[in-house]
C-alpha cells in the first residue's frame, strides 16, 4: 500500500501529459521507479534506436544517471477518508462537455447553432436605395410629384 502511494507520488512528479501513442524516434530519455526488496530504485536512460530486420527499430537503453536508490523506514501518510477528500476535484475545475463541437480533418473546430428563424421582412439592413420601398402614390402626392419633375425640366432648358 505504501509504495503504491509513492509510485503515484514519483509519477505526479515526473508525467507531464498522458498520451496514447509513443513515436520512438521522439523518444531519448526514460526514466524507470521500479521495487526490488523494499528498496525503491530509480534510473534515467538514454534510448538508442538500432537497426533490425524489421520496420520497428530495435532498443537498447544505455544508462546515463542520475540513478538513485530509496529505502522506506517510515511513513505516515493520510487516512483513506482524508486521501479521497484531497484528491476530490471540485466540479469548477471538471472539464466541461463539449456539445456540438466537433473538428475537421483539418483541425479546425466546426459548431452546430440552433437558433429561431428569422423573419426576413423585419431584418434591418444598410439604408440603400436598393432596398427601400416605394411608397405607394396617392392623388396629393402624384400633384407633388409631377411638379417636381416640371420644375426639374424647367432649370434644365
Amino acid at each position: 500500500e505504501d509504495y503504491k502511494r509513492i509510485g503515484n507520488m514519483f509519477l505526479d512528479l515526473f508525467r507531464l501529459h498522458e498520451v496514447s501513442k509513443i513515436d520512438l524516434s521522439g523518444m531519448d530519455h526514460v526514466m524507470i521507479c521500479s521495487v526490488l526488496n523494499g528498496v525503491i530504485l530509480v534510473r534515467h536512460y538514454m534510448v538508442k534506436l538500432l537497426k533490425s530486420g524489421t520496420r520497428i527499430p530495435r532498443v537498447e537503453l544505455e544508462e546515463v544517471g542520475p540513478s538513485f536508490d530509496c529505502t522506506l523506514r517510515r511513513s505516515k501518510f493520510a487516512s483513506t477518508d482524508l486521501m479521497k477528500e484531497a484528491l476530490r476535484v471540485p466540479p469548477q475545475l471538471r472539464p466541461k462537455k463539449k456539445k456540438n463541437k466537433s473538428t475537421n480533418v483539418f483541425g479546425d473546430r466546426l459548431g452546430t447553432i440552433h437558433m429561431e428563424r428569422q423573419d426576413l421582412n423585419t431584418l434591418t439592413l444598410a439604408r440603400m436605395k436598393a432596398f427601400k420601398r416605394k411608397r405607394p402614390i396617392s392623388g396629393d402626392d402624384e400633384e407633388q410629384a409631377t411638379k417636381k419633375q416640371k420644375t426639374s425640366n424647367d432649370s434644365d432648358e
